[in-house]
This record gives structure tokens, C-alpha cells and sequence, in this order.
């Protein structure tokens, strides 16, 4: 299946050591070098450098997307988890540019934020993907899942649900995509 953003996408890859964190009141002295430094971690690439979406966050997206379509009593996202497999190469989902380029950059995108247990101000910096496209290849158990559901899976999955940070599962608005 073909997908294209409907929205850019913030990513916030995980990486083990400490992370860069900034005050609110030390954003106005950073430069374009420095917000690049402190995001530029924080993207998924795959060996070619380009930009991607790690295929365990696609498949979590569509078990969460699962939880929308009911069958008979029951949803679908347990069939999902055990019936799905999506394919990647390397380990993700390669992004293309609207010209069907491989994506290699990405903007800085800052915004204010909140400490979860202290409930203070942090400066969120991260990726942002400005517009995208990528190709998924989903294999999946037939005695669980038809065809047309799996479509209905990654539609629901880009309307309600969206890939990265603060995309619509989380209360945002980015990461969304269609079908095409």
C-alpha cells in the first residue's frame, strides 16, 4: 500500500544515553546549528541515511487503529497483534519526498513543552517531516483478517491514530496520512 502525509510528522527516536534537554530560557540563544545538533539524534535513518519509520511503530499503529473497527462484539486489535506482520526494508519504512525522492532532510521543529512530574516548562525540540510518502508491504494471517480490512487497518491507522510525535492517538495532530 502507498501512503502520503496529510499532515508533517514530529519524530523523537529513542536513543540510550542522555539526551540534550533545554530550558525555555535558553532557546533565544540558540542557533539554527545548534537546533539541528539537538534534533538531529532524534531521527530514524536507515543505512542509506534516509529517513524512515521503524516498522514496530507502524505495526503499533495498527493495533491501536484495530481498536476502531468492531467485529461482531469485539474489535479487531487483537487479531491484529496476532495476525500482522508488516515488512520493511531495514527495519522501517523509507520515506520519499512528493517527487518519490528519498527523504534525507528535515526541519527543526520547537515548541513548548511540559516536565510530567514537575509540571514545569521544557523547550521540545525534534524532526519534523514536512511532507512524505512510503510504501508498506503488510503480510497477515487469512483465518484472521480479510483484505478489506487490513485496507480499513492503515486508513484508520493515518485518520485516527498517525505515526510519531504528538499525532492524534497523543492529543496532536501530526503524523496523519492516506491511502493512495
Amino acid at each position: 500500500l502507498n501512503l502520503e502525509s496529510t499532515n508533517p510528522m514530529l519524530v523523537n527516536a529513542f536513543r540510550f544515553g542522555k539526551a540534550e534537554n533545554v530550558r525555555p530560557d535558553e532557546v533565544p540563544n540558540l542557533t539554527e546549528e545548534d537546533l539541528q545538533r539537538i534534533a538531529s539524534p532524534k531521527v530514524n535513518r536507515n543505512s542509506k541515511k534516509q529517513l524512515h519509520i521503524p516498522t514496530d511503530h507502524f505495526f503499533r499503529g495498527l493495533i491501536s487503529a484495530g481498536s476502531y473497527i468492531k467485529v461482531g462484539k469485539a474489535t479487531l486489535a487483537k487479531k491484529v497483534s496476532a495476525g500482522v506482520s508488516v515488512i520493511g526494508e531495514f527495519g522501517g519504512l523509507p520515506l520519499m519526498d512528493e517527487k518519490g525522492k528519498p527523504q534525507l532532510e528535515f526541519t527543526v521543529d520547537l515548541r513548548r513543552g511540559r516536565n510530567p512530574s514537575t509540571g514545569g516548562a521544557v523547550a521540545v525540540i525534534r524532526p519534523r517531516i514536512e511532507s512524505w510518502k512510503s510504501r508498506v508491504e503488510i503480510m497477515y494471517d487469512e483465518t484472521l483478517l480479510t483484505e478489506s480490512q487490513i485496507k480499513e487497518l492503515v486508513s484508520k491507522t493515518g485518520q485516527l491514530v498517525g505515526i510519531g510525535d504528538f499525532r492524534p492517538e497523543k492529543k496532536g495532530s501530526f503524523g496523519t496520512f492516506r491511502v493512495i
